[in-house]
């Protein structure tokens, strides 16, 4: 096994190079915003592999390849080399709860080449379905019991939330039309110290609708692992019923309430509230930096759905 390893994503995309770059990575996205599909080719040759496919142009740092096995694999490159542990860590974790029965990409390796972090994975069958079944919902909800008590030891999601968040809530409340809220997410996420959570869990940490694969109502693989964490597995779970309603046109209502009656039934209102206040900020962080044109739709569709969730009776 190579000593160095990874996966792909963008708005949209048919594959598991093409996840949703939907704001659910904070610092992630902030790398990815620059252009890399540059590095790609020079870290592909430094691998001895070759590129078959660049979706996006490569923008999204992110390529089909080739090994001279033969193998298909999925070769992902951010500038710096800081990304490199995370990815190692995002890898193992990712190992942790995969089974015959929990379809997860298995990573060939990690490191850095020519200045840039690298991952090395397997390419899964299947492609990014258009909208989310009742099927694919319900089979994703159990492969999040794979996450609980699957550590090797304790996370910290209050350090965790902090370094994933930065200084959003402040950058958030400079806007005028995005204030309130922003100070109401801020409020919520600061009584984080005082919530019971969980703490040896595996936490994917972008748990969405357009990070899994699917042939029919059959899903095939869930990817996307390179910045999983320790923590409470009930992130990923609110991640996803955060996203479905929001939107629906990718995840229709019914299938939606199986997905947020999962959540209320699992996470106490405190916990909801806490956990949809950080999906919330780094939704909104994401869209001020790289798509302010959607931040009216987000700030309606919020207060149309979880905004609620902030407020635990």
């Amino acid at each position: 096994m190579l000593t160095r390893t990874s996966r792909f994503r963008t708005d949209r995309g048919d594959n598991q190079l093409l996840g949703a770059d939907s704001g659910c990575r904070n610092r992630l996205s902030v790398v990815a915003t620059a252009r890399v599909d540059g590095l790609l080719p020079t870290v592909a040759r430094e691998l001895d592999l070759e590129i078959t496919a660049l979706p996006g142009g490569g923008e999204f740092g992110a390529a089909l390849a080739r090994d001279s096995h033969g193998r298909e694999l999925v070769l992902k490159v951010l500038p710096g080399s800081i990304w490199a542990a995370r990815f190692a860590r995002g890898a193992e974790l990712s190992a942790r709860v995969r089974s015959s029965s929990y379809p997860v990409p298995r990573y060939f390796g990690t490191g850095v080449a020519v200045g840039a972090s690298w991952s090395l994975q397997e390419r899964l069958p299947g492609t990014i379905p258009d909208v989310m079944t009742e099927s694919h919902a319900r089979q994703l909800l159990g492969f999040l019991n794979h996450h609980e008590e699957s550590a090797d030891g304790d996370g910290d999601l209050v350090s965790e939330f902090r370094q994933e968040l930065g200084d959003a809530v402040a950058r958030l409340v400079d806007q005028p039309a995005i204030a309130s809220l922003a100070a109401e997410l801020g409020a919520t996420m600061a009584s984080a110290p005082t919530i019971a959570v969980r703490s040896h869990d595996v936490v994917h940490g972008d748990f969405h609708h357009r990070n899994f694969l699917a042939e029919g109502d059959r899903v095939t693989g869930v990817f996307d692992w390179e910045l999983a964490w320790v923590g409470d597995w009930r992130v990923d779970l609110v991640n996803l019923a955060c996203w479905g309603s929001w939107v629906p046109s990718q995840i229709p209502p019914d299938v939606v309430a199986v997905i947020v009656e999962a959540a209320r039934s699992a996470c106490e209102p405190p916990v909801l509230a806490l956990f949809a206040a950080f999906h919330t900020l780094r939704a909104l962080e994401f869209n001020l930096r790289v798509h302010p044109d959607r931040l009216p739709w987000m700030l309606d569709v919020i207060d149309a759905t979880t905004r609620a969730w902030l407020r635990p009776s």
